[in-house]
């Protein structure tokens, strides 16, 4: 799991685009346990609690553990990259503890973590 080094924040006034661009925090630079760095988010105090996380901050535990969630895209597969490896079985082989994207245009989106498994997916 990535870990929790977080240096000052790389730009203290970062902003969204779009529908998170009224909420306010700092971009920063974390680490895989493999040393390679990954752009992540933390929220500012007062925040909305729904607006303090991204799904990769509950993907990765990041945000619990840390109060972070990596950004979408390259962070992701950085962090897919050093800290996982892909199930030969693909969905058919899920078990809890896995983690599924979803991509859009070679762009990772979405992550969640596989908590339980009743029933081969379709």
């Amino acid at each position: 799991m990535p870990k929790d080094k977080l240096p000052d924040p790389e730009d203290a006034n970062f902003r969204f685009d779009g529908a998170w661009k009224d909420v306010p925090g700092k971009r920063h630079t974390a680490y895989t346990n493999r040393s390679s760095p990954f752009n992540c988010w933390v929220p500012a105090e007062g925040v909305a609690p729904d607006d303090q996380f991204f799904c990769h901050g509950h993907t990765f535990d990041t945000y619990r553990r840390f109060g972070y969630s990596p950004f979408s895209g390259d962070a992701v597969a950085r962090i897919i990259a050093d800290e996982y490896r892909a199930v030969p079985e693909g969905l058919a082989g899920l078990k809890q503890g896995d983690v599924v994207t979803w991509t859009v245009a070679n762009n990772i989106t979405h992550s969640c973590l596989v908590v339980n498994v009743g029933a081969a997916p379709n």
